[in-house]
């Protein structure tokens, strides 16, 4: 537990102190990668276009703009996310990013770890419940384990209540 209780500490102090507020200025100005366009019969169009598909729109070699009637947009688009690029480089988001990622892969491993260890008492059943299924746990909807995951918890549960 002290292990799972250590990890979690500093992955929550990294991510409110570092992480968190440079993720809102990034995301805050990050383009949603959609064009809505609505043609002059009135039918709509969304194209999605995340940035490592941008020279698929481009003009072609002849000349011939197929995206002609969202051309704007898209250099808008274009626009929106280089600013979006510079202010991850300027902030260093991408390594900010890998290191939350990295924290919260060594605190999933601490939980982990402590899943698979056998529950000592009912309190540490408790734990393992409120870490499972709990408020935390997924928002507002049950999350879904691999069994690998869960079944030591449904063993400490059969085994302490005296049904193992």
């Amino acid at each position: 537990m002290a292990h799972y209780l250590q990890a979690k500490a500093v992955s929550d102090d990294y991510a409110e102190r570092i992480h968190n507020p440079v993720y809102k200025r990034v995301s805050a100005i990050q383009p949603e990668y959609r064009i809505k366009h609505v043609a002059k019969d009135g039918s709509s169009a969304t194209y999605r276009i995340p940035a490592c598909e941008f020279a698929q729109y481009e003009i072609d070699e002849n000349g011939f703009d197929f995206y002609a009637h969202i051309r704007p947009k898209i250099e808008e688009l274009k626009t929106s996310h280089a600013r979006y690029e510079a202010l991850c480089r300027r902030l260093d988001y991408y390594a900010i990013n890998d290191r939350m990622d990295a924290l919260a892969e060594q605190e999933c491993d601490a939980a982990y770890e402590l899943m698979q260890t056998p529950a000592p008492h009912w309190a540490a059943v408790t734990w393992k419940m409120d870490y499972l299924f709990g408020p935390e746990a997924c928002g507002k909807s049950t999350p879904c384990y691999n069994l690998d995951y869960v079944q030591p918890f449904f063993d400490d549960v059969k085994r302490l209540g005296g049904a193992a």
